[in-house]
């Protein structure tokens, strides 16, 4: 039997960079988490994909999980209660669940506008303000239909 030589760090990198239609439907998630993030928070907000993987793995369910670095939720109520983020790090359980909400939200919305594309694994997003950066993983659910789902039960809720 013929042996595959092992992938070389650069064919890994390769083989991790998303596809062309998962790039199309991530940077339309950029732009929206950009856009709703930056009216909500009372500041400018960029979003961008990030470079390196995110273990894929943790979206084997049947919804997306996202995971964010702590210092977006103490953006997130410095800007909606127009605070100053230099003193510390703060947390609200209210608070969070609106962040989550929120976040869910702007991913079902651009899901469903781009809904035809293939579920991609995971996502490793950077969340820029003027003065901090932070990272957000979204990690997806394996199957198109999942997510569709998904997508479709956090719009009616909000209806």
């Amino acid at each position: 039997m013929m042996q595959l030589a092992q992938l070389s760090p650069e064919e890994r990198d390769f083989l991790r960079k998303p596809s062309t239609s998962d790039s199309v439907f991530l940077i339309a998630l950029a732009k929206r988490l950009a856009a709703v993030l930056g009216v909500r928070m009372k500041q400018r907000v960029q979003v961008e994909i990030a470079d390196g993987s995110v273990d894929a793995d943790a979206g084997q369910q049947d919804r997306p999980y996202l995971h964010w670095d702590n210092i977006l939720e103490t953006m997130w109520l410095c800007g909606r209660l127009g605070g100053n983020i230099s003193h510390g790090h703060y947390q609200s359980s209210a608070m969070s669940a609106r962040l989550k909400r929120t976040l869910e939200l702007a991913l079902a919305e651009t899901w469903l506008s781009h809904s035809t594309m293939d579920v991609p694994g995971a996502a490793s997003l950077r969340v820029q303000t003027a003065d901090q950066h932070v990272g957000l993983d979204v990690h997806f659910p394996a199957t198109r239909l999942a997510m569709n789902h998904w997508a479709r039960q956090i719009i009616h809720h909000v209806e």
